[in-house]
Parts: structure tokens; C-alpha cells; sequence
């Protein structure tokens, strides 16, 4: 495949369709080679957005999380 007709960039958005097509001329005339590119453009995408995904949903959780709770009295002494 000819490097300028690689039109995916998979640390951007998520590959486009259409742009493929338009990059061959149809639908029918996409090369398996150009396939690969999309499918495997396609994949760090999703790989991305999970982990992108499952980072914010940490972080909200972590707004209602109750703080770590100190123990009570003084540690220092014993009681008898």
C-alpha cells in the first residue's frame, strides 16, 4: 500500500469509513492491505478509549470514596 494512501492517524479519532472508501474509489477497490491498516488503526483506538474510558470512571468513583479513617485516641498510650 502506498504510504499516502494510509489516511489513518489512530491517536486521533476514531478511523473513518468513509474516508477509506473515498481513499480508493469505492468500496469494492479497498485493498486487503488498506483493511489491515483500518482494522488495526481501529483497534489501538478502542484500546485507547477503554483505558481512557476506565480512567475517568476511576477518577469520578474516587470522589465518593470516604477518606481513610485514622484510628481513634491517642496511639501513643495504652489503656488499663
Amino acid at each position: 500500500m502506498d504510504a499516502s494512501r494510509n489516511v489513518f492517524d489512530a491517536s486521533a479519532a476514531l478511523p473513518d469509513l468513509q474516508t477509506l472508501v473515498a481513499a480508493h474509489g469505492d468500496y469494492s477497490l479497498i485493498p486487503s492491505d488498506a483493511w489491515a491498516a483500518y482494522d488495526a488503526a481501529t483497534a489501538q483506538w478502542r484500546a485507547a478509549r477503554i483505558a481512557q474510558l476506565r480512567a475517568e470512571r476511576e477518577q469520578n468513583l474516587n470522589q465518593f470514596r470516604a477518606p481513610a479513617r485514622k484510628p481513634a485516641g491517642n496511639p501513643g498510650k495504652t489503656r488499663r
